[in-house]
């Protein structure tokens, strides 16, 4: 089975390398055609299944697919150049696809969608990872292989990903460090750290170790790296670049370092992506302040559109997926795609997604039991009694990793109970000076890991085992519990359990009681409504803010006073165990491909 899979792989690497489908441009334009700019959306990488950062296979033609339905169609780098320098209009709905990272996978994985729906996209790289043979990432003879594909071109997100001025959440600095070494302190920061590009290096109080001069010579010397290993590699230096990361309105967090910045990008490249967070573009911003919108992995198609919409104000083809599921809601507010067993209600933007069961007006005492699948950083809520104006009903919540229930009386917000999932689950509370241990012995790791000598090791071992010995606070000792913030990829996926009889409530979470009959005030009747809300935070320096937020609904059920089923979005026995075989072998070659 491993040689099958082995073969499979293989066969599917050639001819994502070498196929021989190529790339249709759109039919050009009048030269008075109206202008409406273009978007530029940028994706981490593809994974087959998806994880976390990774979009998966299907749901990245899904998107593909969706933006090709919308009318949008994909423009080249040259177009791009072409609608700034020279005035050449672009199509009403033009697309600039780009992808990041130079990742292998990335390239095996979007081939055939890109074949499939004809799109062109850009390919960055980091240019130190052509000398570092890591398997993860594309090979120089690759790239040219995909250029000459002609559905890629090539970009650069600069020589390296390295981060400078770290501090972990604790404010303890940890100086410089590369993509590595800031991956295993991931779990450990917050913030406070910059590119390598952006700024001074600084010690802990915030002052710089270097001059001007060593600054701009460790800067020049980046692009002297870069510019070699590209002509080295591909025969030249790509002519787009994306500056990792500025998002500041200049090329830097620190001027001076923008200054040295600027004048490399403005020798080296035609056009720069300086800014993320917003995906439209147009002749009021520079060749060389150009933005992109970065879906996340576990974006729906309708949150995607939904963000270009907020950003353009253009048509879109929002997807509602099964029609005979469809009929039984009216949409209210955002839009939602209904699949045989599942609802995504996406939100609009800074605000709700609502959906209302159709014939609920008249359930009094019921149950009803769902799976919440949306994201921790966000609301997904079920709304009970509710009246047709949505000024009075009972709101049962999971929000921003808590379990809310809230009472509303005429418009007015009266919350009856709020917990922890945590909590709930009997997971035992973190202190901070808990948490705070564990960031230590994660930075005692990391420089064990990566010390550059057996003298450093030795010590570093002797910090690690001391700091493990050590004793922290818990809170039952009375520390102060630790609360983390709420990453904004941080899946989750609960079952809900809710009675409401009379007045009186009650609430169990993955089979635990959260709420055993609470009391309540609400009308004797009302209908059975859905929510789903953004809980979104900007960020100071990555613009990683998302007001759109996916609420997902499976396998609701509801029963009536009298027991009996009055509602049932489970899929039959049949379409069940049809999945779990599918599931079951989607498992079976993940574990093949991560053992091989």
């Amino acid at each position: 089975m491993q040689a099958i899979v082995l073969l499979g792989l293989a066969l599917l690497l050639l001819k994502t390398l070498f196929s021989t489908a190529h790339y249709q441009p759109y039919t050009s334009l009048p030269p008075d055609a109206p202008d409406h700019g273009f978007l530029a959306i940028s994706y981490f990488g593809v994974d087959r299944k998806g994880t976390a950062t990774l979009i998966g296979v299907k749901e990245l033609e899904r998107h593909i697919k969706a933006l090709r339905d919308s009318g949008y169609v994909t423009v080249s780098q040259q177009e791009v150049l072409s609608y700034y320098r020279d005035g050449k209009p672009l199509p009403e709905k033009a697309l600039l696809l780009l992808f990041e990272d130079g990742r292998r996978d990335t390239a095996i994985f979007s081939q055939k969608i890109m074949e499939k729906h004809n799109v062109i996209a850009t390919m960055f790289s980091y240019g130190d990872k052509f000398k570092k043979e890591d398997t993860k990432f594309l090979t120089s003879e690759d790239i040219k292989s995909m250029v000459d594909s002609t559905f890629w071109e090539t970009g650069t997100n600069g020589y390296r990903l390295a981060f400078i001025n770290v501090f972990d959440r604790y404010g303890y600095y940890l100086g410089e460090l590369n993509s590595l070494e800031f991956s295993m302190m991931a779990p450990y920061l917050n913030r406070k750290y910059d590119h390598y590009l952006m700024d001074y290096l600084r010690d802990e109080q915030g002052v710089p170790k270097e001059s001007h001069e060593e600054m701009k010579a460790r800067i020049d010397r980046d692009y002297r790296l870069m510019e070699s290993i590209y002509r080295e590699e591909l025969g030249k230096l790509p002519a787009f670049y994306a500056l990792m990361h500025s998002n500041t309105g200049q090329f830097g967090t620190n001027e001076k370092a923008s200054q040295v910045n600027a004048e490399h990008i403005y020798r080296l490249f035609a056009m720069n992506l300086n800014r993320e967070g917003s995906s439209h573009n147009d002749r009021s911003n520079s060749l060389y302040d150009l933005t992109r919108m970065q879906p996340q992995a576990h974006w729906s198609v309708n949150h995607l559109l939904m963000r270009i919409w907020e950003d353009t104000g253009q048509d879109m083809a929002f997807v509602q997926g099964d029609k005979g599921q469809a009929a039984l809601w009216s949409n209210l507010a955002g839009v939602a795609e209904f699949g045989r067993d599942s609802i995504i209600l996406t939100s609009l933007p800074a605000g709700t997604g609502i959906l209302r069961l159709k014939d609920s007006e008249e359930f009094g005492d019921i149950s009803l039991s769902l799976q919440l699948e949306g994201n921790a950083l966000g609301s997904q809520a079920v709304l009970l009694r509710s009246d047709k104006g949505l000024r009075n009903y009972l709101r049962i919540a999971l929000e921003d990793k808590r379990l809310v229930v809230t009472q509303v009386e005429e418009g007015k917000q009266q919350e009856l109970f709020s917990q922890s999932l945590d909590r709930i689950a009997g997971v035992p509370p973190v202190s901070v000076p808990e948490d705070k241990k564990q960031a230590e012995i994660g930075r005692l790791r990391m420089a064990l890991k990566y010390a550059k000598g057996i003298s450093d090791a030795a010590d570093t071992a002797r910090q690690l085992a001391e700091a493990g010995q050590r004793q922290a606070a818990s809170v039952a000792e009375g520390a102060e519990e630790y609360s983390p913030n709420l990453d904004l990829n941080e899946g989750q996926k609960k079952e809900l359990a809710i009675t409401l009889q009379g007045e009186r409530l009650s609430v169990a979470v993955d089979g635990i009681a959260a709420v055993a009959d609470l009391p309540v005030r609400c009308a004797a009747s009302g209908a059975l409504v859905l929510e789903s809300r953004s809980s979104f935070q900007k960020y100071s320096q990555r613009n990683l803010t998302d007001d759109v937020y996916d609420g997902v609904f499976r396998n609701i059920m509801i029963t009536g006073q009298e027991g009996g089923v009055v509602f049932d979005g489970r899929p039959e026995r049949a379409e069940r165990i049809l999945a779990a075989l599918a599931g079951g072998w989607h498992g079976l070659i993940d574990w093949f491909v991560k053992v091989l």
